[in-house]
């Protein structure tokens, strides 16, 4: 009886650490599921001791550029016989069915304009051809095949109003927005031939002198 005193005295402490990480891991991913503007994110989480434009999570990331994609697909897919569009959702089923762990992209740009949240921002950006380890780029893909058509208007608006809150609050440069084709390691034309780079950051130019 004595000895196993002495064990669950030893294993106790343990166990109940194990417990309070484990609460603590789920709040966290709690708040930043519940976060939707990246500047919230940099408000709340001023660190102590760490440089301004640090957003640390669990392992830790410095933001380093955003790096902005295409989803090279349809805007629409079938499901259950109708039409659906497509989301951060069917990207995230479609990433999980090449056994990523999560959908590869921080946010996703919709046609009419809309942001819908990806991976967590404490999780750096992820790519099957990339050591996504080594990543230090905030993902940001429009839905859409611009290898094949031009971006909407109202898309593009809406990448410029997230990229630009997104330098404002990790404080970058616009010379840190890069596009995909440019940092890949393979060959790839994303985010698409059609895509309007030189708009871009000429926009995002004057947004943050505004």
């Amino acid at each position: 009886m004595e000895e196993m005193l002495k064990l669950v005295g030893f294993y106790f402490p343990i166990v109940v650490t194990a417990f309070l990480l484990m609460r603590i891991e789920k709040k966290l991913n709690e708040f930043y599921v519940s976060i939707s503007e990246p500047v919230q994110v940099a408000a709340v989480l001023k660190l102590k001791g760490r440089a301004k434009g640090k957003l640390m999570g669990r392992k830790g990331v410095n933001w380093q550029k955003i790096v902005i994609h295409h989803s090279a697909s349809p805007t629409e897919v079938r499901r259950s016989g109708k039409n659906v569009p497509v989301d951060a959702d069917i990207i995230r089923e479609w990433h999980l069915s090449e056994g990523w762990g999560d959908i590869g992209y921080h946010f996703v740009i919709m046609p009419d304009g809309s942001c819908e949240n990806g991976r967590h921002l404490y999780q750096v950006e992820a790519n099957r051809n990339e050591d996504h380890r080594k990543s230090r780029g905030i993902g940001v893909c429009l839905v859409g095949n611009f290898s094949e058509t031009e971006v909407p208007e109202a898309q593009l608006r809406g990448l410029i109003n997230k990229v630009a809150q997104l330098l404002r609050a990790f404080k970058l440069e616009v010379e840190d927005v890069e596009l995909h084709r440019d940092v890949a390691r393979v060959a790839t034309e994303c985010p698409g031939r059609y895509f309007p780079a030189d708009v871009l950051m000429q926009e995002l130019e004057k947004s943050l002198c505004e």
